[in-house]
């Protein structure tokens, strides 16, 4: 998110705009949204079919939606998550693993099912994974947190079904998951290698350092605040292509039991 939101400042700062975090009010997205005195809104996370969307579509504030289902009110600014997600995968396929864990994140505003990046994200993985014929993998569903990620170790199968490899589709997930591995008295990647997803600064930084996919966060950010302003100056705005997705691979990935 912090990224997210220098991206946007960058443009705003350009163009003399004031950015203001709308966080709920009292719990209500929708009461925050119908107090907020902006001239246009950056959505992220959110379901095309919110309350809050609905909102935002009655009032008429021109909007763009960031990891979202583009709508026909609302243009999406989104990454090619599928195709990152495949990599992702493909990758600790390629390395010999085969029982595997998906660290899915968790749904928005207590609705049930995927949001629409995770779903995207789970479709690559599938993609690589029915590809090459794997075992279904375990899933587990956490935040986007170091605490999450270390909670969703202690929900991972024991014994045989143990998996080899984690998928996980938030780097903070990853991380937390490869300390409460290495408290457990594992070793990563020799007893588990670990994937994230977006490649956060920290991520070159932990021990070992993480393989994990790069999302353009920055420029995801910086592309919503200029179309933002392209639709509050009255100009037509269409979705834009996914921007590009890359696996960096390091330290936390290896064949399984190379220890």
């Amino acid at each position: 998110m912090g990224e997210l939101i220098q991206g946007m400042g960058e443009l705003c700062e350009e163009h003399d705009l004031t950015m203001l975090l709308v966080p709920p009010l009292d719990g209500s997205l929708e009461g925050a949204i119908r107090q907020a005195s902006v001239d246009g809104f950056i959505s992220v996370g959110l379901s095309p079919d919110d309350r809050a969307l609905e909102m935002l579509e009655r009032i008429g504030i021109p909007t763009i939606l960031v990891d979202s289902d583009a709508s026909p009110m609302h243009p999406a600014i989104n990454v090619d998550d599928a195709g990152g997600a495949e990599a992702a995968a493909q990758h600790l396929l390629d390395l010999g693993h085969r029982e595997l864990a998906i660290i899915a994140l968790p749904p928005t505003r207590a609705r049930a099912g995927h949001t629409p990046t995770a779903a995207r994200r789970l479709t690559g993985y599938r993609a690589a994974l029915d590809r090459a014929r794997a075992p279904e993998p375990h899933m587990v569903t956490a935040g986007a947190t170091m605490s999450a990620g270390a909670r969703a170790f202690e929900g991972l199968p024991k014994g045989k079904r143990r998996p080899t490899g984690v998928l996980a589709m938030s780097d903070m997930a990853a991380i937390g998951m490869m300390a409460a591995t290495q408290s457990a008295g594992l070793k990563v990647p020799d007893d588990l290698s670990v994937v994230g997803y977006d490649d956060l600064p920290m991520a070159a930084w932990t021990n070992p350092a993480l393989t994990t996919v790069r999302q353009p966060i920055v420029e995801k950010g910086r592309l919503a605040a200029r179309l933002l302003i392209h639709r509050m100056n009255g100009k037509a705005v269409e979705s834009p292509l996914p921007l590009a997705t890359s696996l960096v691979i390091r330290g936390s990935t290896s064949p399984p039991g190379r220890g």
